[in-house]
């Protein structure tokens, strides 16, 4: 809501497969704070059009209390969309990456970040490059390196 009083233009893509009392549960929020001019809900995005959709963002937030490592953190480091996800501790940390990682119980910085970036968007330096692997594949490497390490050790 702070967000929207800035009044900067700023638009929420929210992306998922949402079970359906969940969205009911974010469109009555959303409606309740005069968002819906704000805030998008969309289903699940094909893996196809998802780096598409990261790579024309100004930025992607990811507060999942599920997932620690995750693969769209990957796929926006691989080309360079600034990443921002959540922790458990009590300070805000930047990668050497460039993903910061905001605790969840500090809106303030969530708030701030996310004005940060609609007004000085700011582009990571690409975790590949051009002539090497498309982000796709960079992801897919990453993926069967991850899977021979597990077996390997767990």
């Amino acid at each position: 809501y702070e967000i929207k009083q800035a009044n900067n233009g700023i638009k929420l893509l929210l992306t998922g497969s949402d079970p359906e009392k969940r969205r009911e549960s974010l469109l009555a929020l959303i409606n309740s704070l005069d968002l819906k001019e704000n805030v998008l809900l969309l289903d699940f995005i094909k893996r196809e059009n998802l780096l598409s959709l990261i790579s024309s963002s100004k930025g992607v937030l990811f507060p999942s209390f599920l997932v620690h490592d995750s693969i769209p953190e990957t796929e926006a480091a691989s080309i360079g969309v600034p990443f921002i996800k959540g922790n458990f501790g009590e300070v805000k940390n930047e990668n050497l990456d460039g993903t910061i990682s905001i605790p969840f119980s500090k809106k303030e910085l969530w708030v701030e970040e996310i004005l940060r970036l609609a007004v000085k968007p700011s582009k990571r330096s690409p975790t590949f490059q051009e002539n090497m692997l498309a982000p796709s594949d960079y992801v897919n490497k990453i993926i069967l390196i991850f899977n021979e390490f597990k077996s390997q050790f767990i």
